[in-house]
């Protein structure tokens, strides 16, 4: 576990942005759609975002509806996974910071040895992502995100 970021959050109530680094390992298909072998290896991405914990996700998205002159009627569902202790969210051994992503500012791909792999090799092994914020009716959606703290490599707050 990444016990500084832990320890520096656990306690926070107010909403805090933060800068985030992290490094995920991106889960790859076997194989692409012309049955071309994966032969990557184990592949990170790199990310770098802006961030806001600790805020109403119900909040953000009716703010949102609001900027949009829609009626700020959202209501959210209970959390379908996980426990919540403060800005973090706990499923069996993972801990994981949950945020509201404000802007992504960079991102790459690397290998295991760190060298950077372009986009256009990887995505072919990428499987496809749909998004699940349909229900917040917005042009715009609020993107929650939780990261493993183990996949949090350097952060700072604003």
């Amino acid at each position: 576990m990444n016990q500084n970021i832990f320890d520096t959050l656990k306690d926070t109530t107010a909403e805090v942005k933060l800068a985030l680094t992290t490094r995920t390992l991106t889960k790859l298909l076997k194989k692409d759609k012309e049955g071309n072998k994966n032969e990557l290896g184990d592949i990170y991405k790199v990310a770098e975002v802006v961030v806001v914990i600790n805020k109403r996700y119900q909040t953000a998205v009716n703010e949102q509806r609001t900027n949009e002159g829609k009626p700020a009627d959202f209501v959210t569902s209970e959390r379908k996974w996980g426990v919540s202790v403060g800005p973090f969210v706990t499923k069996g051994d993972n801990t994981y910071l949950n945020a509201i992503l404000l802007d992504q500012l960079s991102s790459k791909y690397i290998d295991s040895n760190n060298n950077e792999v372009a986009i256009s090799v990887v995505a072919p092994f990428m499987g496809s992502r749909t998004s699940g914020s349909g229900s917040q009716q917005l042009d715009e959606a609020v993107k929650v995100r939780a990261y493993n703290i183990d996949n949090i490599v350097a952060f700072k707050l604003f």
